[in-house]
């Protein structure tokens, strides 16, 4: 094909595919060039283009235009062959092209390339300007998993990529659902004692790390579930609770996620992924939880088969501000309000711990140092006032170091007053005043 424009063609036929396609062949060599096509629609498969159940496809697309096409998978282009054959052997060139303004109601707003042994796809100074799609603005993908190549192709630098959009996600380009990874785990192992809630987060990605947020549910039903691998040594010493969801907006949270054992020991678990697409095939993750035994502040409990073990923090009153930070509620005989007690932690006194407790002054060291320091004032007021026609006096001036010194000694002074200990610290609301020993006082 070339130097050719097409425009302003519709297929509006549902059962029909893009203006031009070629289908169910064993070969495809395809050349487009110095071509145009324009405002171009159809109800299904590729808004111009559609090459759908060929073996073996080679495309070739130089300086070409395709601008305002639509489709309802492929905005311009739709490329698919069949997963199940063994030979299949496809490349793809794209040079010195613009893809502009096309638009697709689901996969790749320009593009879409599900092709089953993709070998090349060689992409240079084109350019995709103002695509959209529900899933891929620019291109949709698959296949591409352990193949740099193509990746390398999609972001090499003479390509250019100009607010193109999604509804979902991938505003570029996109792929399938690939994989699930833990999106809250800080370290490769988990560590929690039985019985005790660990909130989980999956996240669902693409091939390109992307997640797949799917906000109209195109992929429904995507189903979690964790499990134990299977080990004849441990079969039945964990329980599981909480560990199943569907994910929704690329998230699949476990808020009440719990695992029971009998004893301490680790185990290797596994969140498996079950979906109703069969050409879906989502990698699962394994992970690994150790589970220890209860703090010795804590109380340790069993099930009602007296099984599976769990542990309980002591219950204090409401009163008890252990949520505050101000105390700690510590267990007694047994795990009763009545029991257990609240002990107020450091900095902090009164029935409820409502009180912040200062560190006590002792005054008599202030007293010593500040008697001091008056003394050594006043013996330089004199001095300066039987030299005060000494140079180094008459330059810096007099009065102004008469002043100076008379204030040092004011607030010396004033900090030796005996009632200083009515001063009232009250520097929060529920602080107390600053208790002074008895001894401390008769020194005053």
């Amino acid at each position: 094909m070339n130097n050719i424009k097409i425009r302003d063609i519709s297929n509006l036929n549902k059962k029909k595919y893009g203006i031009v396609t070629l289908c169910n062949n064993n070969n495809a060599n395809l050349i487009i060039n110095d071509s145009t096509f324009v405002n171009n629609t159809s109800k299904n498969y590729g808004g111009f283009l559609c090459l759908m159940n060929i073996n073996k496809i080679n495309l070739k697309i130089y300086s070409t235009i395709f601008e305002n096409n639509h489709a309802l998978y492929g905005g311009a282009i739709y490329m698919i062959n069949d997963h199940q054959l063994t030979n299949n052997l496809c490349s793809t060139e794209i040079s010195h092209s613009k893809f502009i303004k096309n638009s697709s109601k689901v996969f790749g707003g320009a593009i879409y390339s599900d092709l089953f042994g993709m070998q090349t796809l060689n992409m240079v100074n084109t350019e995709f300007i103002n695509n959209f799609a529900y899933i891929g603005g620019t291109i949709y993908i698959n296949h591409i998993k352990g193949k740099p190549t193509i990746e390398k192709s999609l972001r090499n630098q003479n390509i250019k990529y100009i607010n193109n959009t999604s509804e979902s996600y991938g505003d570029i380009y996109a792929t399938k659902p690939d994989r699930i990874i833990l999106n809250n785990m800080k370290s490769d192992e988990i560590i929690i004692k039985s019985g005790e809630i660990y909130p989980l987060e999956f996240l669902l990605l693409d091939e390109f790390n992307q997640i797949v947020i799917d906000d109209s549910r195109y992929y429904t039903e995507i189903y979690l579930e964790i499990n134990k691998i299977s080990d004849e040594k441990n079969e039945d010493n964990i329980k599981i609770n909480g560990n199943d969801c569907i994910f929704t907006r690329g998230k699949c949270i476990l808020n009440s996620f719990t695992v029971y054992s009998t004893n301490k020991l680790s185990v290797v678990l596994f969140a498996s992924v079950d979906n109703k697409y069969h050409d879906v095939n989502i990698d699962g993750y394994q992970f690994k939880m150790n589970i220890t035994d209860c703090d010795e502040s804590q109380f340790k409990k069993f099930d009602k088969n007296n099984k599976y073990f769990y542990c309980e923090n002591p219950k204090c009153s409401d009163e008890c501000p252990v949520a505050l930070e101000k105390a700690i509620c510590v267990k007694g005989n047994k795990n009763t309000i009545n029991s257990n007690s609240c002990t107020c932690l450091p900095g902090w006194i009164g029935e409820n711990c409502q009180n912040m407790d200062f560190e006590k002054i002792n005054f008599k060291y202030i007293y010593i140092v500040n008697t001091l320091i008056s003394f050594i004032i006043i013996i330089l007021i004199i001095y300066c006032t039987i030299y005060r026609k000494m140079k180094i006096i008459a330059d810096f001036g007099y009065f102004k170091l008469l002043v100076f010194f008379v204030g040092i000694l004011i607030c010396s002074i004033g900090l030796n007053y005996k009632e200083i200990e009515r001063l009232n610290i009250h520097m929060f609301k529920n602080s107390i005043k600053v208790s002074i020993d008895d001894d401390d006082n008769d020194n005053l």
